[in-house]
């Protein structure tokens, strides 16, 4: 399809691509706190306060974040898909 015919951008798919970014933003945020934290166990040693959560408990709080990072990327990256067969399935339609 050239240019030329190509459909304008409606608003609806600004809002569905602003949609599936803030999605990947979201993402990537929650993963780069976990890794952030993950990496600063690994440099800092970990300190224990009595009564409060221990070492294992820090480290499984960042690796949750990094797995929930990764769920949501790909959520993201879904809707990225989907925002994109949305515009050019509309383009093919006479």
């Amino acid at each position: 399809m050239t240019a030329s015919s190509a459909r304008p951008v409606s608003r609806a798919d600004r809002a569905r691509d602003a949609i599936a970014a803030a999605i990947l933003a979201l993402g990537a945020g929650l993963w780069l706190y976990g890794f952030a934290g993950l990496r600063g166990i690994e440099r800092d040693p970990i300190i224990v306060v009595p009564g409060g959560p221990s070492a294992v408990e820090q480290a499984l709080h960042y690796w949750n974040f990094t797995r929930a990072g990764k769920i949501v990327l790909v959520a993201g990256v879904a809707a990225l898909l989907w925002s994109y067969w949305r515009h050019h399935r509309q383009q093919r339609i006479p």
